[in-house]
């Protein structure tokens, strides 16, 4: 019988940087998230590593987060627990550094499951959330250069602004929880909500396992993408060869590149692959921290 290590599994989003920076974030997120999970449990651990990444400016989540159509700052973000299989998410929520506390306020509430839009930035501030201008220097470029020449990179740092950014908590026991956060897409129409506040879409969790995705959310929605991992997984007995398996399912029926972090209760076995440029996650336990090595796709897509 295997030693099942506390751990906690963070990505920083589908063709963010993977250099030294971004992995310091990561680090910092999943020990943030470790140092909880003995006494809060996987949903507050999870909830605790994606808050350090919605307060880092270089991630598309929180701070940070993409401008829709009118130059605004609209954010998604989800929580599920496994051992229950409740969930709550926020959609379209503005002016919040920490979307991902407002759903796990909105699961510890256990009486809706979704609220966007004006909703739920009203239940943000009722909660004590303060408002706060998430715009930053780089996505107002951005967002400029983009409505210049539809050309979507920073003028800054040269990259294209990233997906979302996820984690999923494992305790010794095998529960697991996964939280999502997002600005979403860059110019989207204002309202959209995308599906880190969707369960089965972007996260899921239940007593055999959980993902989490990133990329074009509405590929993530109509294939209900984070769930049919974990069912698929159930059915090959191979984390990875689901996760593979669902990045491709979401290039071939939708035209859509995406990246799936997954973890396994069973076999104690995580795994990740993407479409992208790049993938950039991060395991971390009680023992150290590890690369997760995300298999890369684009070139069977091509």
């Amino acid at each position: 019988m295997f030693e099942r290590l506390p751990t906690l599994l963070v990505h920083g989003g589908i063709d963010m940087d993977a250099g030294a920076d971004t992995f310091e974030a990561l680090a910092r997120a999943g020990e943030a998230g470790l140092r909880v999970l003995q006494e809060g449990g996987p949903v507050a651990a999870a909830v605790a590593a994606v808050a350090v990444l919605e307060g880092d400016a270089r991630f598309n989540a929180g701070l940070g987060s993409v401008l829709n159509a009118d130059g605004a700052v609209e954010c998604d973000a989800g929580v599920v627990d496994g051992a229950s299989g409740r969930f709550a998410g926020v959609g379209a929520l503005t002016a919040t550094l920490h979307p991902v506390c407002v759903a796990a306020s909105l699961l510890r509430e256990q009486r809706q499951v979704l609220v966007v839009g004006a909703g739920a930035t009203a239940y943000s501030r009722a909660l004590g959330h303060d408002a706060v201008d998430l715009r930053t220097d780089e996505q107002v470029a951005v967002w400029h250069a983009y409505q210049r020449s539809r050309d979507a990179r920073s003028p800054f740092t040269g990259r294209v602004p990233s997906e979302t950014v996820g984690a999923i908590a494992v305790a010794a026991d095998g529960t697991v929880a996964a939280a999502s956060s997002t600005g979403g897409l860059l110019h989207k129409r204002p309202g959209r909500v995308g599906d880190s506040a969707i369960l089965g879409a972007g996260l899921f969790a239940d007593r055999y396992g959980a993902a989490v995705c990133s990329g074009v959310g509405e590929a993530a929605v109509e294939l209900m993408l984070a769930r049919w991992t974990v069912e698929r997984r159930r059915i090959l007995h191979d984390v990875s060869e689901a996760v593979q398996e669902a990045v491709l399912r979401a290039w071939r029926e939708r035209r859509a590149p995406t990246a799936v972090l997954a973890y396994d209760v069973e076999a104690d076995e995580y795994s990740a692959a993407h479409a992208g440029v790049d993938f950039p996650a991060l395991r971390c336990t009680g023992r150290g921290q590890d690369r997760v090595v995300a298999h890369a796709l684009t070139e069977v897509l091509s």
